[in-house]
């Protein structure tokens, strides 16, 4: 999830329905990735040899923007009447030595007439640094694994077995007992309390001159992977935790919202830290993304997690392993 009152507008645009689940493929496959300041865009190539590039975020959507599916001769589909009625395009053919997969229009939430397709978009917010957005719906039915040393991302293998350092993740069911969305929620301890969280890979903020020099990462003056946390734990967390360093105008994205550093926290099995969090107003988790997931959340994890593991996540088997990185 990026900032979540920019692109979840944006990519939430449609209703979410109904869903099935896909077997995993045997055989992980290396994706063209780029990881910058713990943030994760594919940059793909077209039979054509048109480059396209997208920002991936398994809590955010799958879309476009109008002016690269225009410069890829995408031709797009209308679906109603109005002037926001939506529009989708085909995933683009991809060449052989330069592919990402395209949404598995079986696994895909959506109405029938989106299902496969990416929405095609005014614009892109310019922090994301991409064409489009790849997201719960492209990673659905899928296994994936990120690397945060490695800077790969890789999708199939295996999948993920039950034991040491694997968790489960929630999926919201339909009334038929199938998933209503691909938005994981995962369980994480700060603090001593265990809470709910987003699986959150696409989680960024714009960080302002305070905030990139406090998070130290190259490039974090252009965008930065982050973790979420609703206000009032926020709150709680700056007042029991004086000694906990807070940025107070970190994100020019959203309101110049600050930002916590968390010394450390646990994620199945493993404790790491420190963790940079940013807030966000209750209403953004508690109501919204809440709406779309099996569980109230209190925020997301993101790449300022993730960074420290080699994260494999079985969307199949609704289960995520974290090995810590050295």
């Amino acid at each position: 999830m990026t900032n979540k009152s920019v692109s979840l507008a944006i990519g939430m645009a449609i209703v979410l329905m109904s869903g099935a689940a896909a077997a995993a493929s045997s055989v992980a496959q290396p994706l063209p990735a780029e990881f910058a300041c713990d943030r994760v865009h594919v940059e793909a190539r077209t039979v054509d040899g048109n480059g396209v590039r997208f920002f991936t975020d398994t809590g955010g959507g799958t879309w476009i923007a109008a002016a690269a599916a225009k410069r890829l001769a995408l031709e797009p589909t209308r679906h109603g009447e109005g002037d926001d009625a939506p529009s989708t395009v085909a995933f683009p053919g991809f060449a052989a030595d330069a592919a990402i997969p395209v949404v598995d229009a079986t696994v895909d939430t959506r109405g029938p007439a989106f299902r496969g397709r990416l929405f095609v978009m005014p614009e892109v917010p310019a922090f994301l640094k991409a064409d489009g957005m790849l997201g719960q719906e492209w990673f659905g039915g899928r296994v994936w694994t990120f690397d945060y040393a490695a800077g790969t991302l890789a999708v199939g293998g295996p999948g993920v077995a039950d034991g040491e350092h694997t968790v489960a993740l929630g999926f919201p069911l339909n009334a038929d007992g199938l998933r209503s969305t691909h938005f994981p929620s995962i369980r994480a301890t700060v603090d001593g309390e265990q809470l709910p969280f987003l699986l959150d890979t696409g989680a960024s903020i714009r960080p302002s001159a305070a905030a990139a020099e406090a998070i130290a990462l190259a490039g974090a003056d252009d965008g930065c992977g982050t973790s979420f946390i609703a206000t009032s734990v926020f709150e709680r967390w700056r007042k029991n935790h004086p000694d906990w360093v807070v940025v107070e105008s970190a994100d020019l994205n959203v309101n110049n919202e600050p930002m916590i550093r968390v010394p450390e926290m646990e994620i199945a099995g493993h404790t790491v830290g420190p963790v940079w969090f940013t807030r966000r107003a209750d209403k953004n988790f508690h109501q919204f993304m809440s709406s779309m997931m099996d569980t109230r959340v209190e925020g997301a994890l993101g790449g300022s997690l993730f960074r420290y593991f080699r994260m494999t996540i079985d969307y199949p088997a609704a289960r995520v392993h974290f090995e810590r990185l050295p």
